[in-house]
């Protein structure tokens, strides 16, 4: 009898949970800017592109502010070290799981890098600091969406 109630427990709980397993794996198809909410783990595993869509990196984490109650950083790995950008300078892509930063390949290379294992040293106020600083002179612009070609191209 034991035994019996605790396979009908176990096969309920899959039953409730199969729809946010699904629901989780669906959401990785839609694009970025579809979604009023995202799974801060499928976030972690963006990838994230230039304004020309070209791949510069991916989230490996985000540091959320405690105290303001958002996300401060995304942690992106980009040109072989790991970069605090602002939240707000990313934006979400009409792509899934992708994001777009705009930002050339030199400031990427000038950038604050941090200590993915020690992501406490952005509570440093200097180091927050820093970080505004830099971002702050990288300049932006609105991501390209690439327009459809007219219809006499199309049909050549």
């Amino acid at each position: 009898m034991m035994l019996k109630t605790i396979l009908s427990t176990t096969a309920l709980a899959l039953m409730l949970a199969a729809p946010a397993w699904a629901a989780d794996e669906n959401d990785s198809k839609v694009p970025m800017n579809q979604l009023s909410l995202a799974d801060s783990s499928a976030i972690a595993k963006s990838t994230v592109n230039d304004a020309a869509g070209n791949k510069i990196g991916n989230i490996e984490s985000l540091a959320v502010d405690p105290q303001r109650g958002q996300v401060a950083y995304a942690i992106i790995s980009a040109n072989g070290k790991d970069i605090a950008v602002p939240w707000q300078r990313l934006q979400a892509a009409n792509l899934p799981q992708t994001f777009v930063l705009n930002a050339d390949k030199a400031s990427l290379d000038n950038a604050p890098s941090v200590d993915l294992s020690n992501l406490a040293q952005l509570g440093d106020p200097q180091q927050r600091q820093r970080i505004s600083a830099f971002w702050d002179n990288v300049p932006t612009q609105q991501a390209q969406t690439p327009s459809a070609k007219p219809e006499q191209d199309r049909e050549k």
